[in-house]
């Protein structure tokens, strides 16, 4: 019972970290494929204006929120699983 206990924190803090793309999308829905709204949030850019980075992490988050605010846009999380 210990061992079933233990996987499963391990499983639900690695799924906890995982790291996922968002993206920016202007007003015409178009995706901002700027570089740095992802940079200087602290994410690492993937081309086309696809953002990796982790999405638990408040402070990335918020970073990127801001960033892709500037640009007259809104974030668009695609929960797909990315690798840096």
């Amino acid at each position: 019972m210990k061992t079933t206990i233990a996987t499963l924190v391990l499983f639900v803090t690695m799924g906890l970290s995982a790291k996922t793309t968002s993206l920016c999308r202007d007003v015409g829905n178009k995706v901002i494929e700027d570089n740095g709204v992802c940079s200087t949030a602290g994410g690492a850019p993937l081309g086309k204006g696809i953002c990796c980075f982790d999405q638990s992490n408040a402070l990335v988050k918020s970073r990127f929120d801001i960033a892709c605010d500037d640009k007259l846009g809104t974030v668009q999380s695609t929960g797909e699983a990315c690798e840096t």
